[in-house]
């Protein structure tokens, strides 16, 4: 006999035992229809038999009483065993008959089992349709995160490229500005020359008219900038009893980090957003599929069950997964919520100490303390306005508080020449606060790593400035004089 067909792990223990069955009953039919055929063939030989004895019987002349009573009786003896295996080949054919029903009946189960697996078969090519389709969605979308890779590549090296081009210009106009200080000076030294030979005390007089009133503005912006700087460190003493921050460095890095807390949390609700839509097309497409596979259940497929357990189960992960991102968005929240109250405090004794802030927000500062969803982007811009006037309030007020400090001790017999703005040491200064490691930070960091890498970059700050003491007295040493010259 030929093997089975090969059928799916799911369904061979069921059909195979059923096809053993099968052919263990053909087997018995084969052996009966066997024994029922020797039987014939011995009826017919007995029969033939019986033919035979009567002929000589009949073709023998009249035997004695006893042997006419010995040949009944031999006959009777066959007849009777005639009679008995005609009784067997009935019990035969009846037995036959019966396994024939039983066969019929094992292949209408195998005829329904054939058509259950090419149910079944058809559902398991829908389910690798739609896993296909899926997989193809998930490569479209590694595909556009990479194109979005190479994307944000091309911009940080547009921005490299554009901070070369701007320090060229910068570079021009320093040149610039040294050609025309000296071509000033030329045309002084001929004003002087041509006025030699004649009376200069009209122009003497009114040269020294303007240098008066200019001494006299002069005299009065150095009090109000004295007063402003005044007001600054009586500002910054409140802030430091108020915070317990005793640096103005790690007032700054505080304020540095909150706002890029701010803008971390902010990218982090907009992933969140996106992940639940997500969430929610996935949501949709699984009650379609339920609906499918219901219907399918309907019409007679037997494996629905199990189908509707894995959605239901991935209907269940999904509803884990949104109630862990809520739970993380809460955390945040609260997060904000604790770091807004400190940056209220700075506000409102930044305002008591007198400063003029050049930011707005249009709902109020009041609100600042009151987090939800609906004023979360306005309250974050507010924020990052607030933080920014806070970082050139310090910045300004190191620089001034050092310039004074250099002005006062400066020497009168130093040289005119006004010194250029150093704007390279400027700008490698900031970059000390722009670091890869503070905007490589997407998520809140503790109190003890805040002061920690403050505590680094007033290191590094400070090693910048020894390195620099050289140069720093050239740029800081200017005196009144010289300064009133080169406004002149």
């Amino acid at each position: 006999m030929m093997n089975p067909p090969r059928l799916p792990k799911m369904f061979t223990r069921s059909s195979l035992a059923k096809e053993s069955k099968v052919n263990f009953l053909e087997k018995d039919i084969e052996a009966l229809t066997l024994s029922l055929e020797c039987e014939k063939r011995e009826a017919a030989f007995l029969e033939e038999q019986i033919k035979l004895m009567q002929f000589e019987l009949s073709s023998l002349p009249k035997p004695q009483q006893n042997n006419l009573n010995t040949l009944k009786a031999s006959l009777l003896v066959q007849e009777k065993k005639l009679d008995q295996e005609k009784n067997t080949l009935n019990q035969l054919h009846y037995h036959n008959k019966q396994l024939r029903d039983k066969i019929d009946v094992y292949r209408m189960e195998k005829l329904s089992s054939k058509q259950s697996l090419n149910i079944i078969k058809n559902t398991i090519d829908k389910t690798s349709r739609i896993a296909n389709t899926q997989t193809s969605k998930l490569l479209k979308i590694y595909e556009s995160e990479s194109l979005q890779k190479q994307k944000i590549g091309m911009i940080r090296s547009k921005s490299v490229s554009q901070s070369s081009k701007y320090e060229e210009k910068l570079t021009t106009l320093a040149n610039f500005l040294k050609n025309t200080a000296s071509k000033s000076k030329i045309l002084y030294e001929e004003s002087i020359y041509q006025t030699q030979g004649v009376e200069a005390i009209t122009i003497l007089k009114s040269m020294v008219r303007l240098f008066g009133e200019l001494t006299h503005k002069k005299k009065k912006s150095l009090e109000a900038y004295i007063k402003h700087i005044n007001n600054l460190i009586n500002g910054f003493e409140e802030m430091k009893k108020a915070t317990g921050f005793y640096k103005v460095e790690d007032i700054v890095t505080a304020c540095i980090k909150s706002e890029e807390q701010g803008q971390a949390i902010l990218q982090y609700f907009n992933m969140l957003s996106i992940d639940i839509d997500k969430l929610d097309e996935e949501l949709k497409k699984n009650t379609e599929r339920i609906f499918l596979i219901e219907g399918n259940k309907n019409q007679g497929d037997l494996n629905v069950q199990g189908c509707l357990d894995g959605v239901i189960q991935e209907y269940e992960n999904v509803m884990n997964k949104v109630q862990i991102k809520k739970q993380e968005v809460g955390f945040y929240g609260g997060n904000i919520q604790k770091s807004l109250s400190s940056m209220l405090k700075m506000y409102r004794l930044l305002l008591t100490v007198g400063f003029k802030s050049n930011f707005h927000t249009s709902d109020g500062v009041e609100r600042i303390d009151k987090l939800n969803e609906e004023n979360l982007e306005v309250l974050l811009g507010s924020i990052e306005e607030l933080v920014e006037f806070l970082i050139m309030a310090t910045h300004s007020k190191m620089k001034k508080v050092e310039y004074l400090h250099k002005l006062s001790q400066g020497d009168k017999s130093k040289s005119q020449s006004s010194q250029r703005l150093r704007i390279n040491e400027l700008i490698e200064e900031n970059d000390i606060y722009e670091e890869p490691e503070l905007e490589e930070i997407r998520v809140p960091i503790s109190l003890e790593e805040m002061r920690h890498r403050a505590k680094n970059i007033f290191e590094k700050r400070r090693n910048l400035i020894k390195g620099k003491l050289g140069t720093a007295e050239t740029y800081y040493a200017s005196t009144s004089n010289t300064a009133l010259r080169n406004d002149l």
